[in-house]
């Protein structure tokens, strides 16, 4: 014959009687973890907060370097006009040979200004989601009430 018996009941009523003070622990612990989450939820915003000013800063410095650049290879692209309408024998001078080295020298670094970038951006960080903040035990705290002493035949 299935039937518990008297130390399975024992047992049982054991469980019942912690239950308030297991779900009143875990409920405060939960509480405290949420709490924790909470924080983490404000510093993630605040941090994130952070992040879209940086990058909003950094963006605001590449157009200036971009702008600086622009400047730099329009003010070198005038040069070497200027330089290209001198007379050839201007131009093969110990003066338009000095010239012509300084240009090439802008030119590089035109150049590498064109192709000079910022490589570098943040990040967002990602809030917890709602299923990491779940907890639930009511469904084996009702289980263990409604628990049958024996089979119902």
């Amino acid at each position: 014959m299935f039937k518990l018996t008297k130390s399975h009941l024992a047992f049982i009523e054991q469980i019942r009687s912690t239950n308030a003070e297991i779900s009143a622990d875990l409920e405060q612990k939960h509480q405290e973890y949420v709490n924790a989450v909470g924080a983490i939820i404000d510093a993630v915003a605040l941090a994130n907060e952070a992040v879209q000013d940086f990058n909003s800063a950094l963006e605001d410095h590449r157009q200036e370097l971009r702008d600086i650049s622009d400047d730099f290879v329009n003010a070198v692209a005038d040069f070497r006009t200027e330089y290209e309408d001198k007379s050839e024998k201007w131009q093969e001078s110990d003066r338009g040979q000095a010239t012509s080295s300084w240009l090439e020298e802008l030119e590089d670094i035109a150049q590498r200004l064109e192709d000079a970038t910022i490589a570098i951006e943040l990040e967002e960080i990602d809030e917890p989601s709602d299923e990491e903040l779940e907890y639930d035990l009511e469904d084996l705290w009702d289980q263990l009430e409604s628990i049958s002493t024996q089979p119902e035949y």
